[in-house]
């Protein structure tokens, strides 16, 4: 299905994003408000956002599609998070076939926020390219071009901040050059021009005011346009057929893009899987205990699982809500000490993984465990 490459005209016009902390930090969202105010357009965008939410996990989670089923939508935007169009694209093309039938169905249209590259892997753009660009063909999608801006901008300027710290998350100048992609597709205009130069930097959780010097937002609402005024629409050319999906062996898709099974052959990765025993849990059960010696890793499929560390850090985790599998501890194969305590918050389904398998498999296969080994942050 070729896509329809049409513009969403912005003036009294309702945005909902449905994504995670790239959405959500610097407020996305509100920047794109405040650009087109200054064009004098009303726009009022909505967020269904969540640290590290898959566009599976909101799928499974209900909120995002009770927003687009609640209708008065103009555009809705759906950011897949950050590696699965690399690690498991076809796990992002069914849950993008599934929300943009949705958005679809109350008369609204669908806009894929293609994202960038992490900072010490900008090879991987060409990737997040195509996997957005196949995703927007086959449901007749726009493509927000966020990530081929940033590659635009950093090959004319690369001492350009785009990063936070990390090398994952969008600094505030990062943002910025983002709402001003997404101004460009979505109203069809370009962003040269207004004087729209504060940005609410934070992580979401606090938002503190930042003037950006009018020679960088000059630059950057420049970028934006002439990137998206020059990409070609989505067309049929960018499908590739028989893309597995939600009901296509879900969850050995997700169990290989664990870090542990990273650059394996499906082949070598599904050898891996076969070794593995799952074992049901009982909600209140320790897992294991910081500074055990370890010799099983886990990886926590479903149910809420709670982790502990000794500096005070703690979080609870439900793998299955955010559409992910977690995979817990894995150098405890190499026989080092369990660095947190994990405990079963509800009943959790694992896959264990126990040293002596990896002690068989280097005998039988001994490429195949040097390969975990590295994976696993050891020779």
């Amino acid at each position: 299905m070729a896509a329809r490459h049409r513009h969403v005209h912005i003036g009294d016009v309702r945005v909902l994003f449905i994504g995670n902390s790239y959405t959500y930090f610097n407020d996305l969202p509100g920047l794109l408000a405040r650009l087109a105010a200054a064009n004098g357009l009303e726009l009022v965008t909505e967020s269904v956002v969540e640290g590290g939410m898959t566009l599976l996990g909101h799928l499974r989670c209900g909120e995002a599609l009770s927003r687009i089923r609640s209708g008065g939508w103009d555009a809705v935007v759906l950011q897949e998070q950050s590696t699965r169009p690399l690690d498991a694209p076809g796990l992002m093309d069914a849950a993008v076939r599934e929300l943009a039938g949705e958005i679809d169905r109350v008369g609204a249209r669908t806009a894929l926020y293609l994202t960038w590259a992490r900072r010490d892997h900008p090879d991987d753009q060409a990737a997040l390219d195509s996997a957005y660009r196949r995703c927007a063909a086959a449901v007749g999608a726009s493509v927000v071009p966020v990530g081929p801006c940033w590659q635009r901008a950093l090959a004319e300027d690369p001492s350009l901040a785009l990063y936070e710290q990390d090398g994952s998350h969008p600094a505030p100048i990062g943002t910025y050059l983002a709402a001003c992609a997404f101004y460009a597709v979505l109203a069809g205009r370009s962003p040269v021009g207004p004087p729209v130069r504060e940005v609410q930097a934070g992580d979401g959780e606090t938002h503190v005011p930042m003037d950006l010097p009018g020679e960088v937002v000059a630059f950057l609402q420049q970028v934006a346009w002439e990137t998206v005024s020059t990409s070609r629409p989505p067309g049929d050319g960018d499908l590739v057929p028989g893309e597995p999906g939600l009901d296509a062996d879900t969850e050995g898709q997700l169990l290989r893009e664990l870090p542990l099974l990273h650059g394996l052959r499906r082949p070598d990765a599904d050898q891996v899987l076969s070794m593995a025993r799952r074992v049901r849990i009982p909600a209140g059960t320790v897992i294991f205990s910081k500074g055990e010696r370890g010799a099983t890793a886990y990886i926590v499929l479903d149910g809420e699982v709670r982790v502990e560390m000794s500096d005070g850090y703690d979080g609870t985790y439900e793998p299955w809500r955010m559409g992910t599998a977690m995979g817990v501890e894995s150098r405890s194969l190499l026989g080092e000490q369990y660095s947190c305590t994990l405990k079963a918050v509800t009943d959790v389904t694992t896959l264990t993984i126990d040293r002596a398998e990896l002690d068989t498999l280097a005998v039988d296969i001994p490429a195949l465990a040097a390969a975990l080994r590295r994976n696993m942050g050891s020779e």
